[in-house]
C-alpha cells in the first residue's frame, strides 16, 4: 500500500492544517486568520497542496503542505498575478522519509499557468536551495533597517535580544531591566528631526483609512513611477492592513499641497518598544517628500513610546532603496552587528510573463516592502 499520496484542499482541511502549522512552527492561528490569509485576498483563493500519511486502517494524517498566496501586483498601468510561496512545512518525523522537492515540483506543474511571477520573501537556505533548483532567480538581498529614534534605542534593542533568550534566567532579568530604562528615556527625550522638517500627516484608524477618500484615486495616480510591485488600490490596502486579524494598524496620509506632493504609510506596534514601518508609497518619487513623511512617522513613534522604528526592502536598483539608505536615522542593524544575523537573505523570484522583463532580458526591478509578508509579527 502507497503510504503517502497528496492532494489539493478542500474546505474544512483548514483545522488540520492549523494544527499543523502550530507543531512545526510553535504558532497558534485561528480558522478567521487562516481564511483572511488563504481564502480573502484580492487576488484569489490560495494555492494549496497537502501531503498525507496513510495509516493500517486506511485513515490519514496531514503531514506536509505547501501554499502559494496570490497578491495582485502593477507594472504601469497593467496588473499581473504573483504568487507568493507561503506556509511550505513538513512534520520534522516525516522529513527524511519523504522526497519533498518531487511534490513541490507536481504542485508548481498543476498551479503555474495561474500566476505571471513568483517569489518567496524570507526562508531558511533549504528552501532557497528548493527554489533555486524550480529556476528562481535569487540576486537581490533583504536590506533591514532599525532606526533609532531616541538615545534609549540601543538599550531598547539589547532589551529585545536579551528577551528572546528567556530560557536563561539572567538575560530575561537583564532584558527587562535594559527595556525599562528605554522607557525612561524615551520619557525623557524629544525626537529630533535631522535634515529636514516634518509634514502635516493624518492619522487614521483602521476604520477610518479604509473610508478616507484619499485611496480612491491615490494608486492610480503613483502607479506609473514604480517598478514591479503591490498593487495598492483600497481593497489590497484594505486585505492587507485594516482587515487583518492578527493586529492594529495605524494609517498616516499627506494629501499634498500647492506645490506637489503626497503619499501614505501604515506603521504597527510590534514591542517592545519597537514599531514596524509596513508600508510607504509617495508620489513622486522625491527624497525631501519621503525624508519629511519618514520624519514625521519617527515623531509620533516616539511619542507613543516607541524607541526604535524598523523597515525592511529589497536592494534592488531603485531610486527609494538609496533613499532610505541615505535617511538620516541611525540604522541599528549597522551600528550593532552582533545583536542580528548579518548573512545576506535573499529574495527568490521567477517570471512566468515575458512582459516582465527588460530589454537586458533581466527581470525589471522591483519595489518591495513588508506589505509582502505573512501579515502577523
Amino acid at each position: 500500500m502507497t503510504r503517502y499520496r497528496y492532494r489539493p484542499y478542500v474546505p474544512g482541511d483548514e483545522h488540520a492544517i492549523n494544527e499543523l502549522y502550530l507543531a512545526v512552527t510553535g504558532r497558534k492561528r485561528t480558522v478567521s486568520q487562516f481564511m483572511w490569509q488563504w481564502q480573502d485576498a484580492p487576488g484569489g483563493k490560495g494555492e494549496i497542496w497537502l501531503i498525507e500519511y496513510v495509516n493500517d486502517d486506511g485513515s490519514t494524517k496531514l503531514i506536509g503542505h505547501h501554499g502559494v498566496m496570490p497578491i495582485v501586483f502593477s507594472y504601469g498601468q497593467d496588473d499581473f498575478l504573483a504568487g507568493k510561496t507561503e506556509n511550505t512545512m513538513v512534520l520534522p518525523a516525516f522529513r527524511a522519509k519523504i522526497l519533498y522537492p518531487k511534490y513541490e515540483q507536481i504542485f508548481l506543474s498543476q498551479y503555474e499557468k495561474r500566476f505571471d511571477l513568483l517569489f518567496s520573501t524570507l526562508g531558511p537556505p533549504a528552501a532557497l536551495r528548493q527554489r533555486l533548483m524550480q529556476g528562481y532567480e535569487a540576486k537581490r538581498k533583504w536590506l533591514h533597517f532599525e532606526w533609532s529614534l531616541c538615545p534609549g534605542a540601543f538599550l531598547s534593542r539589547l532589551g529585545i535580544s536579551c528577551m528572546a533568550r528567556q530560557e536563561k534566567p539572567f538575560f530575561k532579568t537583564l532584558g527587562g531591566l535594559c527595556i525599562a530604562i528605554g522607557k525612561k528615556i524615551n520619557q525623557f527625550t524629544a525626537f529630533i528631526p535631522r535634515n529636514s522638517n516634518s509634514l502635516p500627516l493624518q492619522v487614521l484608524s483602521s476604520q477610518e483609512a479604509k473610508k478616507h477618500q484619499f485611496f480612491a484615486k491615490f494608486w492610480d495616480i503613483a502607479r506609473n513611477s514604480y517598478g514591479l510591485t503591490p498593487r495598492r488600490n483600497r481593497e489590497d490596502l484594505a486585505w492587507r492592513y485594516w482587515d487583518n486579524p492578527y493586529g492594529i494598524h495605524t494609517t498616516f496620509v499627506y494629501e499634498g499641497s500647492k506645490s506637489g506632493g503626497c503619499g501614505y504609510a501604515i506603521v504597527r506596534n510590534i514591542g517592545p518598544q519597537i514599531f514596524r514601518l509596513e508600508d510607504i508609497v509617495i508620489y513622486p518619487i522625491d527624497q525631501a517628500l519621503l525624508e519629511k513623511i519618514l520624519n514625521t512617522v519617527c515623531e509620533w513613534v516616539h511619542a507613543q513610546g516607541g524607541n526604535i522604528l524598523s523597515f525592511s526592502t529589497v536592494a534592488d536598483e531603485n531610486k527609494l532603496v538609496n533613499f532610505f539608505i541615505k535617511f538620516q536615522k541611525t540604522n541599528l542593524r549597522d551600528k550593532f552587528h552582533s545583536f542580528f544575523n548579518r548573512n545576506d537573505t535573499l529574495m527568490p523570484r521567477k517570471l512566468l510573463n515575458n512582459t516582465l522583463v527588460d530589454s537586458n532580458n533581466k527581470i525589471i526591478d522591483w519595489y518591495v516592502t513588508p506589505f509582502v509578508f505573512e501579515g502577523r509579527v
